[in-house]
């Protein structure tokens, strides 16, 4: 016989049927990239996938002020898209038009009664603010890249080394500070030297964070637990003077009493 363990045999009999691991939530961001979820693709879970003519092709593309300028097109007509479904929806909200596909599949649940496998599905509003956040910064992204490519077009290396050494002496001669100094070299669109990326980082490091408008340096903390301390100590003797009193007319009332 085979030390093997017996498998459990399945009581609704036939084979058991199998399944693509992604649970009870298809859309969990766990599972984007399992085959078979669809949102893989979106988010570019298959990449490494791509046949290699692809890859190639893709590879290839220019990051071309032309190109940039494409993408920034493509960019703002998926926001469009988006602030139209939102509109939308809002405006099926107020009219309460809302129907079972406007909502977003969340999770899929299966459960088992009576012998049969039913599926119910748990939709939740889609999250238009999370979508609109995520093109608004794509858009400024790709809009700096394209401004910052225009600007080095237009500048042969000789004279952005030359725009880039005059941003540095005047910043030397107005005493600016190296982080100032590498944001004007940025916004003429020219990159940060190494050096002054160090001096950046260095400066940085011993930059404290600045404290509240209303709070209390070590000094002021100390007088005011100190006052606090004796306001605590006087409170206690008046008490303890105040027992004595009480004590005293009690005592005074006792022998008016027994008179």
């Amino acid at each position: 016989m085979s030390n093997q363990p017996r498998k459990k045999p399945n009581p609704r009999g036939g084979k058991k049927r199998k399944t693509d691991g992604r649970g009870k939530t298809p859309g969990s961001q766990k599972n984007w990239f399992l085959p078979g979820n669809q949102a893989a693709v979106t988010h570019g879970g298959y990449v490494s996938e791509l046949p290699p003519e692809i890859a190639e092709q893709a590879a290839e593309l220019p990051s071309t002020p032309e190109h940039l300028a494409e993408l920034i097109q493509l960019e703002r007509g998926r926001l469009f898209m988006v602030l139209k479904k939102e509109a939308e929806w809002n405006a099926k909200v107020d009219y309460n038009a809302l129907a079972h596909s406007d909502y977003q599949l969340n999770e899929v649940v299966a459960r088992a009664s009576n012998g049969e496998k039913q599926t119910t599905t748990k939709r939740v509003r889609p999250d238009f603010e999370a979508q609109i956040d995520r093109l608004v910064g794509r858009i400024g992204y790709l809009v700096l890249e394209h401004t910052r490519i225009e600007r080095q077009l237009s500048l042969t290396g000789d004279e952005a080394a030359a725009l880039r050494k005059q941003i540095i002496d005047q910043g030397e001669a107005e005493a600016w500070s190296c982080t100032q100094i590498g944001l004007e070299i940025e916004k003429r669109g020219l990159e940060v030297p190494f050096t002054l990326q160090a001096q950046i980082k260095r400066e940085l490091s011993f930059i404290e964070p600045e404290e509240p408008d209303n709070g209390l340096t070590d000094d002021e903390l100390e007088r005011l637990s100190d006052e606090y301390q004796q306001e605590a100590t006087s409170e206690q003797q008046w008490l303890e003077a105040r027992h004595e009193d009480v004590k005293a007319i009690h005592g005074a009332n006792q022998k008016r009493s027994a008179q």
